[in-house]
C-alpha cells in the first residue's frame, strides 16, 4: 500500500525553476494533443526534440505533475546527482 503524503516526510524544495516561454508552449501543445487523444487507447504518445540542455526533462516534469495534480500521489522531483565534490565523497564513503 503506498502511503498518503501526510504519512511521509515530504522533500526540502531547494529551488523552483520557471520555464521558458517555449517550453510552456511545447507543454500546451501536448495537453491539447492529449485531450485531443483522450478516446485512443494510447493517449500519452508524444516525442519532444530539443537540443541537450534545452529543457526536455522540465517539459516531462510538467507533464507528469499536471497528470498526478489531484490525486492520492504527490510528485516530487529529487536531485540525485552530488551537486558538489565533497557531496560525491561522503556518498562514496558512505557506501
Amino acid at each position: 500500500m503506498i502511503p498518503d503524503a501526510s504519512e511521509t516526510e515530504k522533500p526540502r524544495v531547494f529551488f523552483e525553476m520557471a520555464p521558458y516561454h517555449y517550453q510552456v508552449e511545447i507543454f500546451q501543445r501536448i495537453l491539447k494533443e492529449w485531450d485531443r487523444n483522450k478516446t485512443r487507447k494510447n493517449q500519452y504518445g508524444n516525442i519532444v526534440y530539443l537540443e541537450t540542455g534545452m529543457g526536455k526533462t522540465h517539459i516531462a516534469v510538467m507533464l507528469l505533475n499536471n497528470l498526478f495534480m489531484g490525486t492520492r500521489y504527490d510528485l516530487q522531483v529529487v536531485n540525485l546527482v552530488p551537486s558538489t565534490d565533497e557531496e560525491l565523497s561522503a556518498r562514496i564513503s558512505a557506501r
